[in-house]
């Protein structure tokens, strides 16, 4: 059976330090922007690469930026650890649990990638942003799919996960998706045109929703395993 498989020490742990890591993450982030730049970074108008160019003047933190990273791996790591139980209890199920498993380590190297590769590389980053979203919208409908007909905890816990499919592909399809790279004239003191982003650019705005998304269908899947486990 699923609760004797799992160990529920263990998804509790990775629960904790998966919710630490991804609040440290664009904490420090921030932190190491803002010594750089001397300007607060805003997840309405920033890109998640901002965050990455290092600081030497603020080593310990790019240095905690980086160990918070770790997200990324812990997250996919998790997937594969409950890959395996499930197989052992529900069988075909896991074939499903193994794809999850496998589009979120793609998922995590994409996101990886997300905060690496600058916007000026125009095609790569959009092209590198729509896969990562059709990854998470492909995560969370495989969570869906595991989750469904395990109690009532997986069926609720698999329409939540549907849901957050639902709302990345609205986000998406919104007409002003399509105009991602607009910007805004700003004129300066001198009289002079400056071309600023827009105080909600909608490309690196829609970055940071769908990592949130992300986010929270890692904590469903793991959460909706634990109330399994731990209530059969």
């Amino acid at each position: 059976m699923l609760e004797e498989a799992i160990n529920p020490s263990f998804l509790v742990s990775f629960l904790i330090l998966i919710v630490a890591l991804f609040i440290c993450f664009p904490l420090f982030g921030r932190l190491v922007y803002k010594s750089r730049t001397k300007e607060k970074y805003s997840f309405l108008n920033c890109f998640p690469f901002e965050m990455f160019v290092p600081d030497p003047k603020a080593n310990g933190l790019v240095f905690l930026y980086g160990l918070s990273g770790l997200y990324l791996l812990v997250s996919a790591l998790s997937f594969f650890y409950v890959a395996w139980p499930i197989f052992t209890s529900y069988g075909t199920i896991w074939v499903i649990a193994l794809l999850v498993a496998i589009v979120s380590l793609l998922k995590s190297a994409s996101l990886l990638f997300l905060f690496i590769l600058p916007a000026r590389y125009v095609s790569a980053h959009a092209g590198l942003t729509a896969f990562y979203f059709v990854l998470t919208a492909l995560s969370c409908v495989g969570i869906g799919f595991v989750l469904s007909g395990q109690g009532m905890i997986g069926n609720i816990g698999s329409y939540f996960a549907w849901g957050l499919t639902a709302l990345l592909l609205i986000m998406m399809l919104l007409p002003n998706f399509t105009n991602w790279a607009k910007l805004q004239k700003k004129v300066k003191t001198d009289g002079e045109e400056e071309i600023v982003k827009p105080r909600v650019f909608i490309l690196s705005f829609s970055e940071w929703m769908a990592i949130l998304i992300d986010f929270a269908s890692v904590v469903l899947y793991l959460s909706c395993l634990l109330g399994i486990v731990t209530n059969r």
